[in-house]
């Protein structure tokens, strides 16, 4: 059993790198920004809470991140193992998690905050919620919408998230060193950080990650 956790700023690619990871190793994806968005979708009380604390780019209380998080972890079958995405955030939720699942590697996607602000503020997504599909107005990345502002699978209008937006980016990029760098550092001490250059193609960093899942095996 392999309890995972892949860190690394917004737009570092941990969404291919997570879903490379959790197919071929069979591990259970807990995003907690997944998680904090289809509560506040059900709009709950919570819910609203939530969307306040993301929109205005800061951190959800550890309180209420935990019971979450815990909610989904003691609904998911065990056994597998679990890849933590967006947790922990800093060194009190680490070593809440610590206590309870014992970590077997910390994968770090490294990119710098100027290639993380690029990526960011060109994401577009489709506005309708059962089709979601994202795109990018800048060359790299996500692909470009075949017409401009309107989405190729199913017409609807796209739209730029609250969170993408320049501003708040700079102060989750500015929130990613001071409370997050942190964590990397307290799992570097006990040798479970992996440092992955995420500014390389998919395929380049995936033979990184079997390497590593086949030296861990």
């Amino acid at each position: 059993m392999m309890n995972i956790i892949v860190m690394g700023k917004q737009a570092s690619g941990k969404g291919t790198i997570i879903e490379e990871l959790t197919r071929k190793h069979n591990l259970i994806h807990l995003s907690t920004g997944d998680l904090f968005r289809e509560e506040f979708h059900k709009g709950t009380k919570l819910g609203i809470q939530l969307q306040k604390y993301m929109h205005e780019g800061q951190l959800v209380p550890d309180d209420v991140t935990i019971k979450i998080l815990n909610d989904r972890i003691s609904k998911e079958k065990k056994g597998t193992g679990f890849l933590f995405d967006g947790f922990p955030r800093d060194i009190e939720q680490a070593k809440l998690l610590d206590k309870q699942i014992k970590i077997s590697k910390v994968i770090y996607l490294n990119i710098d905050d100027k290639l993380a602000i690029h990526r960011i503020t060109g994401r577009r997504i489709c506005s309708n919620d059962k089709c979601a599909k994202t795109y990018s107005i800048n060359p790299e990345g996500f692909p470009k919408p075949k017409k401009e502002g309107i989405c190729d699978e199913c017409g609807t209008k796209l739209y730029q998230r609250d969170d993408d937006k320049e501003e708040i980016v700079k102060e989750r990029l500015n929130i990613f060193k001071e409370k997050t760098l942190p964590v990397i550092e307290h799992y570097k001490k006990e040798g479970l950080v992996v440092e992955i250059d995420a500014t390389r193609k998919p395929e380049e960093i995936f033979v990184d990650l079997n390497n590593i899942f086949t030296t861990a095996s």
